[in-house]
């Protein structure tokens, strides 16, 4: 299928969604309402547990997951660059205090993205996704390590 657009009336005939790939059995391919996408994916094996989704793209846990874990990447990180903002002559307990309380913040975000992550993982045969829960449980990981890291040097200055 190539990315020329359908006749005239087809686009009022035809909804956008996904359509079986008449290049690839066993794979869909979506459709726009206008022209076919480049979008692909295994066509669904269907149990009837699941609400199909019909916008391309990963699952939504699997998207969660990534988003949550970009987020715990990010709390994990920012107490360095807030001590680096800190007065040299400032209270060394309120650089702890910002170190831990986002430490603890990166902690609580990455356990949240590593539970969407799975749930992605165990979605991802029917609606795609495993690279995207991939890379949450990735970023997750790295967050959970600069965390503790983290609050180890903070509990070693206390």
């Amino acid at each position: 299928m190539d990315q020329t657009p359908a006749p005239a009336s087809a686009p009022s005939e035809i909804p956008q969604g996904w359509y079986p790939d008449e290049q690839r059995p066993g794979f869909e391919r979506w459709w726009n309402g206008l022209i076919w996408s480049s979008a692909t994916h295994k066509a669904p094996r269907w149990s009837g547990n699941y609400e199909r989704s019909y916008w391309p793209g990963m699952n939504a846990s699997a998207r969660t997951g990534l988003l949550v874990g970009r987020f715990a990447l990010a709390a994990a990180f920012v107490p360095r660059f807030v001590a680096l903002l800190l007065p040299e002559d400032g209270d060394i307990q309120v650089a702890l205090a910002i170190i831990a309380g986002f430490a603890t913040l990166a902690l609580i975000l990455a356990a949240v993205a590593i539970s969407y992550a799975v749930k992605g993982l165990k979605s991802a045969p029917i609606y795609g996704g495993r690279g995207a829960a991939g890379w949450a449980i990735g970023f997750s990981g790295l967050a959970t390590l600069w965390a503790l890291s983290q609050l180890a040097f903070v509990i070693a200055l206390h």
